[in-house]
């Protein structure tokens, strides 16, 4: 796969960029082979966009690779730096623009048609052209929108109407941005669409079109049908504070570390399948019509969806007996102190056991303890 070489990535006054006018520094044919970078990954903002400029370049013969001495504007992590290659961090659709000012007698340009083309994954989407016999610094611009997955590259490349032909580009601009994400809400639907690559990290945008940025986390692929979502892990090396927002963002993903989502996102979520405790040895189901909210404490309530566990996602065997004396904020079983009273938030009350941590079946804070949903 053909790349760049580096150039220097210049602030938004593109110091150092030639003017329209100044033929002086002019970049050479920047086509040299190397392979293509793997995108970074949504970033949390869901903003992707770039701005990119190149000056005097000049090619003959087949298409040539552009590339760009001059960024005005990168954010998300798309655009490669110092190349002519944009990768796309999260999949949704896309705008891009590319315009061009042609010379064409100064260095040996030509009076030919010139074209830029947009490349998606090598594959002609489009061009800017200026025509055959035009004026010495006649323009071409070219507008479209691609709906990208994540990983997809785009790329721009020059032409000439004669093959052969030597083409003189005296200004050239290549613009894009994320106009619509294409984020799944959550492993399953990452799974159901086929987009599911195995167990592991993957961006979902939780409330789809909601307020809360897009986040990295861990996917079970294979477990019990996979799709299952991780929004919780507690290991035992640091136990969870009681604390109603979100503990750890930068954790999240990872299945040593921990981190908790916190309250006002999480009552968000609506699985239709299962919410789903697990410690190292044991698997507890609760009905999906569970709403987990940090702030609401099961402690003496009615037996409900939150407090009920189950030995399968059938929900026909439940794990043992449960009392009204939950000692749980949100979702979790007690059945005072027999088989698995497993909980993902501690009751501030209970006497026994540290406040807002999460609680293995066995009662011990020694097991890794997660909050899954699918």
């Amino acid at each position: 796969m053909e790349s760049l070489e580096n150039s220097p990535v210049i602030g938004r006054s593109l110091r150092g960029v030639p003017s329209l006018c100044d033929r002086s520094g002019l970049d050479p044919v920047l086509n040299q082979s190397s392979g293509l970078s793997s995108s970074s990954g949504c970033p949390a903002s869901g903003i992707v966009g770039f701005s990119v400029v190149g000056t005097g370049h000049v090619s003959s013969g087949g298409p040539t690779l552009l590339g760009y001495s001059g960024v005005y504007e990168s954010v998300g992590g798309g655009w490669t730096p110092g190349g002519g290659t944009f990768i796309a961090p999260c999949p949704g659709l896309y705008s891009f623009t590319i315009s061009f000012v042609k010379d064409a007698y100064y260095q040996g340009g030509t009076t030919s048609d010139v074209f830029v083309h947009i490349h998606h994954n090598g594959i002609d989407k489009g061009y800017a052209w200026s025509g055959a016999g035009a004026g010495n610094r006649d323009t071409g611009t070219y507008s479209l929108v691609l709906l990208l997955n994540q990983g997809d590259y785009v790329q721009t490349f020059v032409s000439s109407g004669s093959g052969g032909a030597t083409r003189h580009l005296m200004r050239y601009n290549f613009t894009g941005h994320l106009v619509k994400s294409a984020l799944k809400a959550s492993c399953r639907e990452i799974l159901e669409s086929g987009m599911s690559t195995g167990s592991g990290v993957y961006q979902v945008d939780i409330d789809d079109a909601g307020p809360l940025n897009p986040i990295g986390v861990y996917c079970d692929m294979t477990t019990d049908g996979g799709g299952w979502t991780l929004m919780m892990n507690q290991s035992p090396s640091e136990r969870l504070p009681y604390d109603f927002s979100t503990i750890n963002s930068q954790n999240f993903g990872s299945l040593t570390a921990s981190y908790r989502l916190g309250a006002s996102a999480i009552r968000a979520l609506r699985p239709t399948v299962a919410w789903v405790l697990t410690d190292d040895t044991n698997r507890v189901y609760f009905r999906p019509s569970c709403v987990v909210d940090w702030e609401n404490s099961l402690h003496n309530k009615p037996i409900g969806p939150c407090s009920q566990g189950f030995t399968s996602r059938s929900f026909s065997t439940p794990v043992s007996p449960v009392t009204t004396a939950n000692g749980s904020m949100g979702i979790g079983q007690n059945n005072a102190g027999q088989y698995c009273s497993i909980r993902a938030f501690m009751f501030n009350l209970d006497p026994s056991w540290p406040p807002g941590a999460a609680i293995s079946c066995a009662g011990t804070t020694s097991q890794t303890v997660r909050l899954w949903f699918k």
